[in-house]
Order: C-alpha cells, then sequence, then structure tokens
C-alpha cells in the first residue's frame, strides 16, 4: 500500500482535494508524501503512466478512443487504428527517454492476444509472438522447441479460510489440510509443465523470497500427521465434518489451473482426511463480494504481484485486507518493513512475518504459475535474453521493455 498522505480522508469527503499529499511545484516537479516512509515507492511508479492534460481536457470522453486523440509520451505512437482489425505503432520521433527502441514499426492484431486464435496466427506466419496455453504445450513442446519460452510468472495459487469460523478457526483443521496437499504430485501431473510447487507467499523470482527449507518442512505432505490433527480436532476418519464448497472465480484465463488443481484438492482431502469438497466456480462479482464481506469461508485463490516489492505480496494479509485472518504480530513487522530504508532489514522483518503465515496457517500456499509463449527466432535483443536463471521471459508484464529493445534478425 503507497499511503498518499490524507487519501483516504480526501477521498470521504473530510478534506479537500489540496490537501492531498501531492503537489506540482512547477512544469517539471512532482511532489508525493506518503504517510509513513515508503522505500518502494519509485518502483511502485513505473507501472503508472502520465496523460497530456490539455489534450484530454480538448477530447473529454474522447480521448484515446481514436488514433488522432490518442496522445501520449512512450517509444511508440499510433499511426493508424482500425477498429477491429489492428493498431499501428510507429517510432516516436519525439521520444527522449532511455528506451530507444530498434523497431520502426509494430503492428497488432486484434484477435491474436487470445492463445486460442493466436496460436494458428502464429503457425501462419501472420504474427511473429503468441501466448501458448496448456492444451497447445506439448504441440510446441514437440514440433518447436527452440520456439518455446516458459517462466515463473509473479503468480501465487493458494487455499485460503475464515479462520474465524468453524471448522477453520481450529488450527489443526488448517494443519491437517496443509499436511494433506500434495503439491509435488500435483504439479508433476495434473498441472505438469504448467506450475510448480510452493510454500510461502513470496514466490520464487521475487525480491525478498526465500527458498529455506523451513517452510516446505512446515508444509511437507504427511497424510498420516494431517489423519492425526484432524482427529484430533474432533473429525477422525472425517467423520462430522461439515460438507464444504470450495470456490473458484470464474476467470477463463486462469481456469486450466483452477480447475484442475481444485479438482485434485478435493481428491486428495477425501482420500486422506474423509472430508468432501465440492468445487464450485462462482461469477466473479460474487466470488470477490463473499470473500470480503466473509460470507463463504473456503476459495481457491490466485494473487499476481501489482509492483515488484515483497510489500505487495506481504500487505495482502494486514489486518482488515480480503482475508479473514488477523495477527497483530505480523501486521506489526510487515508495517515495519514497508518503512525501513535498508534492504536487508526490510527483508529480514518480511521473513519474520512469513513464518507466523506458516505457523498460524491463514492459507495452505500451493504453487506458482509457469507461463509459456513463442516467438520467432529471428526475433532477437537485450529483451529477449536469458537471465541470471537461464529464462528469457516476454509477457504482459515485461512487454514494454521487450518491445523496445528486441529487433528482427536476418532470415
Amino acid at each position: 500500500m503507497i499511503e498518499i498522505k490524507n487519501w483516504d480522508k480526501v477521498e470521504k469527503g473530510e478534506l479537500p482535494v489540496d490537501e492531498l499529499g501531492i503537489k506540482a511545484l512547477d512544469d517539471y516537479t512532482l511532489v508525493l508524501t506518503t504517510e509513513v516512509s515508503k522505500p518502494y515507492l519509485l518502483g511502485a511508479l513505473v507501472w503508472l503512466f502520465p496523460v497530456p492534460q490539455h489534450v484530454v481536457k480538448q477530447h473529454g470522453n474522447e480521448y484515446a478512443t481514436q488514433a488522432e486523440t490518442m496522445v501520449s509520451n512512450g517509444s511508440f505512437k499510433v499511426e493508424e487504428w482500425v477498429k477491429g482489425s489492428h493498431i499501428t505503432l510507429v517510432k516516436n520521433p519525439y521520444y527522449e527517454g532511455l528506451w530507444k527502441p530498434y523497431l520502426e514499426k509494430i503492428v497488432l492484431k486484434y484477435g491474436t492476444f487470445d492463445p486460442v486464435t493466436g496460436f494458428p496466427a502464429y503457425l501462419n506466419n501472420e504474427i511473429y509472438r503468441s501466448d501458448v496455453n496448456p492444451g497447445q504445450l506439448a504441440y510446441v513442446r514437440q514440433n518447436m522447441p527452440d520456439e518455446l519460452h516458459s517462466w515463473p510468472m509473479f503468480r501465487i495459487f493458494y487455499l485460503s479460510f475464515d479462520t474465524t469460523k468453524p471448522p477453520f478457526d481450529d488450527i489443526r483443521v488448517r494443519y491437517a489440510i496443509n499436511h494433506a496437499s500434495n503439491r509435488e504430485e500435483l504439479c508433476s501431473t495434473v498441472l505438469k509443465d504448467l506450475a510448480s510447487p510452493e510454500y510461502s507467499l513470496l514466490v520464487k523470482g521475487f525480491p525478498g523470497y526465500d527458498d529455506a527449507e523451513e517452510a516446505k518442512e512446515s508444509s511437507k505432505f504427511d497424510p498420516e500427521l494431517a489423519k492425526k490433527l484432524l482427529a484430533e480436532a474432533g473429525y477422525p476418519d472425517g467423520k462430522g465434518f461439515p460438507e464444504l464448497e470450495l470456490w473458484i472465480r470464474a476467470e477463463d484465463q486462469l481456469m486450466p489451473w483452477q480447475k484442475p488443481a481444485a479438482e485434485y484438492i478435493q481428491a486428495q482431502l477425501k482420500e486422506n482426511l474423509g472430508i468432501n469438497i465440492i468445487p464450485r466456480i462462482m461469477e466473479v462479482k460474487t466470488f470477490t463480494d463473499a470473500l470480503n464481506q466473509r460470507t463463504h469461508n473456503f476459495f481457491l485463490l490466485a494473487y499476481q504481484f501489482d509492483y515488484v516489492d515483497p510489500s505487495n505480496f506481504m500487505d495482502l494479509y494486514l489486518t482488515g485486507g480480503r482475508h479473514a485472518w488477523s495477527s497483530d504480530e505480523y501486521d506489526e513487522l510487515v508495517r515495519k518493513a514497508d518503512s525501513l530504508g535498508e534492504w536487508e532489514q526490510r527483508v529480514e522483518k518480511y521473513r519474520e512475518a512469513e513464518r507466523i503465515l506458516a505457523k498460524e496457517c491463514p492459507a495452505v500456499f500451493l504453487f506458482q504459475q509457469q507461463y509459456s509463449a513463442a516467438w520467432k527466432p529471428f526475433l532477437k535483443g537485450e529483451g529477449l535474453e536469458p537471465n541470471k536463471d537461464g529464462l528469457s521471459s516476454w509477457g504482459d508484464m515485461w512487454a514494454r521493455y521487450a518491445v523496445t529493445h528486441i529487433y528482427i534478425s536476418k532470415h
């Protein structure tokens, strides 16, 4: 949370807009004031972009609805927009920033961003890059392995409990479900090549991630321990345990991961604990309202980062957020870490907070999503170079860097 000074009070009308912690000192200087120190502020701001005030005022609701009114300050500008067909971008001659592009022109074709339609276009050489969905993955790996690129996304999938109500107010029940869940088998069979096992809120590759065995040990697959814990909670072999619905949010892009994972968890909990779980796909608003208003108690969730800092994940479990769990100690550690200037001090606080999550088990962190895409071998440039882990990525999150740092080689 950025916590711009007086944001909440201004939004509620309790203070005038000029009391907001955002001031323009002159035409080139913007001053942001936060409620407390926020060392990651600049990193969070890179996901924003300015718009020309005079153009917005001139065109009002028509701003950016056609090529003539889409004015920006990026590396490319819109040359042509044929709605329902394509957008043509050309190099912006007025751009003076750091990311000056190699390419002279980019054509974005409608209907090709979804791999269902985009991948056939890729095979026909109509486009040079396409996302690859789970159903296409085996074909690409078999027939064009040099064009396939996969990498872990900064997205965690997890089971979330309402810890304030039965049966999940008993930590032994939460522990039992945690130890009855075989993440390794889930990711090596049902989600093969689509996910990797995860045991903590922070995911691999993200700043502050800790690959210590401690988290794995506290969440290890141990069905005998799981049965023992459930029996101690008053449900021997699942007897007397209520039938529960595991709610899944109805998002098409996530369904290849969510639905099979939910069905696997259903089978695992029946086999290992004797309890009945019914996966149910819920409309987005119904799902979100139930989560925020605490009207349901068991969810399969996915969370993807908004900016590259541990606070973006760790703030998720602060008291008053979307999860029905609260810890004063956790809140104190995370808020302290959010405001510290020294990186090592911050990381240590976050790791202490993660240990509290492992101890209290308000969630069962299951797996990290793998992302796959194909691009032509003649696309080159530092935007596509492998990182220190040998991974090349060109997903939607990194497109702004990739498209300015690639070129088409002779072929």
